[in-house]
């Protein structure tokens, strides 16, 4: 399902419009993402709001359907075993993904590997500044944001001064985690977006009538646009 706070009347049109735009769109329904770690590779976990669980050794996620054009990223913990030398490109995570094509209203299946460098300590520094992926950490400030937002949303619902309190530290300590992030140094425009909803989040977070009469919906609003 899906979730959208409105805090007008005239907002409820657009709203609709853009939600069957998008089911118009649709073109992959039922995918099934199944991942498995290479030789020597461990899974952990898998950072994403869809539905997933763990089978031996892989991991399964079901993502409902797929809009044309629609790019969704996830997160994947991984541990990589040490190796004897540098290689070029190391496989990874194994990726298969079932799905029923829409227009023509057929199953069908599509694999693929990711792959990983690895170069000598000398060579990463040399050839790979900076060593933190900036696409890589935007997501994983994405992720956080909406993990703080939903913590904070359930701090607040227990109602009172104290609960408030504690729901703006969690929402502050997101704020100032994103803005030290190597991504929002580097003013991605991503970043800049979760900080401009993290301080909507605390201006709903005021007090008990700010929070009641708009606060609690926003956040959950946004849990979900950014989960």
């Amino acid at each position: 399902g899906m979730y959208e706070f409105f805090d007008s009347a005239d907002k409820i049109g657009p709203a609709f419009a853009d939600c069957l735009g998008g089911r118009m769109s649709v073109v992959a329904k039922d995918l099934r993402i199944t991942l498995s770690g290479a030789e020597g590779v461990r899974l952990h976990r898998v950072r994403t709001h869809y539905p997933s669980r763990r089978a031996g050794e892989e991991i399964e996620i079901d993502v409902p359907d797929l809009q044309s054009e629609e790019v969704k990223t996830m997160l994947v913990e991984v541990s990589v075993p040490k190796l004897p030398g540098p290689v070029a490109a190391q496989d990874l995570v194994h990726v298969h993904v079932t799905h029923r094509n829409v227009l023509a209203d057929s199953a069908q299946a599509v694999s693929g590997v990711v792959r990983l460098a690895r170069p000598t300590a000398a060579d990463l520094k040399a050839k790979y500044p900076p060593s933190i992926d900036l696409r890589v950490d935007r997501e994983r400030n994405r992720l956080l944001v909406a993990e703080a937002i939903g913590l904070a949303n359930d701090q607040a619902s227990v109602g009172g001064a104290e609960a408030l309190r504690l729901a703006r530290a969690t929402i502050a300590a997101a704020e100032k985690a994103v803005r030290d992030s190597p991504s929002s140094v580097a003013a991605d425009p991503m970043c800049a977006l979760l900080l401009a909803d993290l301080e909507q989040c605390l201006r709903g977070l005021r007090d008990e009538m700010s929070y009641t009469s708009g606060g609690t919906h926003t956040m959950s609003s946004m849990q979900m646009a950014h989960g």
